[in-house]
Order: C-alpha cells, then structure tokens, then sequence
C-alpha cells in the first residue's frame, strides 16, 4: 500500500467513524491494518469502533494481536482499559489500567482511582488520586473526586487543602463550593462551613442540596430562625424531596414537635421506603411500630 492509498482509506474511515457509520469505518480500518499491522494507532481506532458496535470482545483482541507485536505500549494497554471502564467491565479495566502504573501516567491512575472508589476500597483510591493530583496538579478533573475520597477516609483538612487548589484553578465552580462546605462541617468548622455555602447561594440561590446544609450549620451555630427560613424555601422549591423533608424531620425534633417529625419521615418513606435516615428516626420514635 503507497502512501496516497493509505491516505485515501484512512480519510474513509475517518469519515464514516465521525457519522457514527461503524460497520464502514471498520472495514476501512481494517485493510489499513491488514496491510500494516504494526499500526498501533489504527489498531486503536479500529478497536473503538469496534466498541462502539458493541462488539466487545473483537475489540479487546485486536488490541491484544497489536500489543503481541509492540509489547507493553502504554497507548494500547490505556485503550485495553478504557474500553472495559466504558462496559463497565471495572475488574477487567483495572486488570489492564494497573499494568500502567509503572509508566506514572495521570489518566491511568486517575480511573484506577474511580474504579476502587465505585468499589468501595477508599484507602487504595485515596493512593492513586493522590498520585494523579500529583502528576497533573492543573487537571481538575481529579480534584472533586480526590476530596470525597480523603472525606470518606476522614481527612476532611487534606480534602480542604485540595477543594481550595481546585477554586484557585477554576474560580466560580460550584461542585467544589459546596464539597468545600462538606468538608469543613466534616471538620466542624461551621463559620467556614456557613461562609463556603453562602457564597453558592450567592450564585445559586435555589439550590436545595445548599439550602439544606446551610440549615445545618446555621442550628449548630444557633441561628435557628435564619436556619428554618432556609428549610422553608427549600420545601418551596422541592416539596417531595427526602432529603429536604429529611431535614424538615429533624428540625421539628429539635423543636420537641414530634408529631411533625413523625409525620416528614413517613413522608419520606412514602417516596422512598428504604430511606435509612427516615427509617431510623422513626424507630427512635415509633420503636414498637417499626
């Protein structure tokens, strides 16, 4: 195959790959990779195609016959695991992505990172977000993550110290506004807390998720009638919502008004009969009931 041959199929599969037409684009690839098979980049290209047409295993192997030829190319070990992260395969994904970790490549210690995070091992998350956020300070991508994963492990100050480098690189992002909140009332610095969820309320002044946990701060620093004006306005904008009938809950048990506790919590259950929260006050109310 010259050049302009080589030129011609590849513009092909480009094509019909950016309209999504994956059977076409496969066969294109697929003579560029018959007729040079040392093509590590096709091979990847194929095996995304070949992905997205669901074809999974055909995928997986045409990047195992590419890496037979160049052993241990981080680019087509990467592509390996990011094709089994993206099906959801996580144990397969992590069984390719971990054979990176010697290449200290962010990305590839980033979605390790998320892969032991979604699977519930925090202490081996927390290790290779670390890393990521260390390789790659500037990608905050990793940042929002990194900082559940240190509160999940309580280190809510570390978690502090990352939220404020994630601000600094991206002023205004809301995400961390309200997971800087988090983590102090973790650390239970509520002026700290009060003032990171003021200032996104500032900028989101419906935002119920803020509403209700500025509520929360606002009792443990005893402004009880600011803290219920901010549980009133919540319920005017979700009425239904557990988490805002939640709070409603437990504000009314600190008034001693248990019948209004009583009667939030079952509203709750009534959305979502397995809500913990609502179920476990409940107990502790109705303990012959439940």
């Amino acid at each position: 195959m010259n050049e302009h041959q080589f030129g011609q199929l590849l513009d092909k599969a480009q094509y019909y790959e950016e309209h999504r037409e994956w059977l076409h684009a496969s066969q294109y690839y697929l003579r560029i990779l018959r007729a040079q098979p040392g093509l590590s980049d096709i091979a990847v290209r194929l095996s995304g195609v070949y992905a997205e047409m669901g074809n999974i295993a055909a995928a997986e192997q045409v990047l195992l016959n590419a890496l037979g030829r160049d052993n241990g190319n981080p680019d087509l070990l990467f592509a390996l695991g990011r094709i089994f992260y993206r099906a959801e395969d996580l144990d397969k994904a992590l069984y390719y992505f971990e054979q990176l970790i010697p290449h200290r490549i962010p990305q590839a210690h980033h979605t390790i990172g998320l892969i032991q995070y979604q699977k519930g091992q925090y202490v081996k998350a927390e290790r290779h977000l670390l890393r990521a956020f260390e390789l790659d300070p500037a990608n905050t991508g990793v940042h929002t993550i990194l900082a559940e994963t240190l509160l999940k492990n309580g280190k809510p100050q570390r978690a502090i110290e990352v939220l404020r480098e994630m601000q600094r690189l991206q002023p205004g992002d809301w995400q961390s506004g309200y997971l800087l909140g988090v983590a102090h009332v973790a650390a239970r610095q509520w002026t700290q807390a009060l003032e990171a969820f003021t200032l996104l309320l500032l900028v989101r002044p419906d935002d119920v998720d803020a509403l209700c946990a500025a509520s929360s701060v606002l009792v443990q620093v005893r402004e009880m009638g600011t803290a219920e004006e901010y549980l009133r306005k919540a319920q005017r904008l979700a009425p239904r919502s557990p988490v805002v009938l939640n709070h409603l809950g437990s504000f009314a048990l600190m008034k001693a008004d248990r019948a209004k506790a009583r009667a939030c919590f079952s509203e709750v259950l009534e959305i979502d009969p397995s809500n913990a929260t609502a179920l476990e006050h409940l107990r502790l109310l109705e303990p012959a009931a439940l």
